[in-house]
């Protein structure tokens, strides 16, 4: 009977099994910083990702804004034949007695007073733009909203975003 080629030699095959077991310290801190450097990066793109998320969020607030007003002008145009004056009134109440250019003023006052409390050093304005479609007489207005846009550490300003909106009366 022959024997297996393994049998045959003299060292046994497993004898460099014993000298090999286990993983040296050098591979050990070659794997950890491996994971360390994957770690960071994933933790920077989840900063980023927050970021870029605020940023998102505060725009679509502008957008929100900018298309409450226009609706509130779009209902009561004959307050917005010229933009008035923001001044707190009495119209916020059921029932009032308001003129057309009360309203509007109550309404621009309300709106400015929203973009102050939900964007970072947000303000809003509207301009008379005029005619803006051919052929039609009614004014045109131009909403615009300004905010400041802030890094993840909310003391790092990164500049100021604007939104404009243009509607037609």
């Amino acid at each position: 009977m022959k024997k297996h080629p393994i049998c045959q030699s003299k060292t046994s095959a497993f004898s460099t099994y014993n000298v090999t077991k286990g993983f040296t310290l050098v591979e050990v801190l070659v794997s950890i910083i491996i994971l360390a450097i994957g770690i960071l990066g994933t933790i920077a793109m989840q900063a980023r990702a927050l970021n870029d998320n605020q940023d998102a969020y505060m725009r679509s607030q502008a957008v929100l804004l900018a298309y409450d007003l226009g609706d509130r002008m779009r209902a009561n145009p004959g307050g917005w034949l010229a933009v008035p004056a923001a001044a707190d009134s009495a119209c916020d109440v059921v029932g009032a007695n308001c003129t057309p250019v009360e309203m509007a003023q109550f309404d621009y006052w309300n709106w400015q007073n929203e973009v102050t409390s939900k964007l970072s050093g947000g303000a809003g304005d509207v301009v008379l733009t005029g005619n803006m479609c051919s052929g039609t007489a009614a004014n045109g207005m131009r909403i615009r909203i300004t905010w400041q846009r802030a890094n993840s550490d909310a003391n790092t300003r990164l500049g100021n975003a604007c939104y404009s909106l243009d509607i037609q009366l």
